[in-house]
């Protein structure tokens, strides 16, 4: 391996620059996505002794889109997965 004479300040460069982002990071408001998944989060897990509970991801984004929430597939199915949510299965 060969070291060449500016590693260490591109290394210093990259600890500045990465310093700066983490800070900013911790500071930095809620995205938009973190806050409509709370808001679907809530309304998933408030259905769950509900008749509604038992729905698929289908019938689950029609069941939310009914409510007032824009909600696509794959935000649903993520949201079902991470609450551990699963409709029933015939069969």
């Amino acid at each position: 391996m060969a070291w060449s004479t500016t590693g260490p300040l591109v290394l210093l460069q990259v600890r500045v620059a990465t310093a700066v982002t983490t800070c900013r990071f911790r500071h930095r408001p809620p995205s938009d996505r973190v806050v409509a998944d709370a808001h679907l989060h809530d309304a998933l897990r408030d259905l769950q002794n509900c008749p509604e509970a038992v729905y698929g991801r289908r019938k689950m984004v029609h069941y939310l889109r009914r409510q007032g929430f824009d909600v696509a597939f794959c935000t649903v199915d993520r949201l079902m997965g991470q609450l551990g949510l699963t409709g029933v299965v015939r069969g």
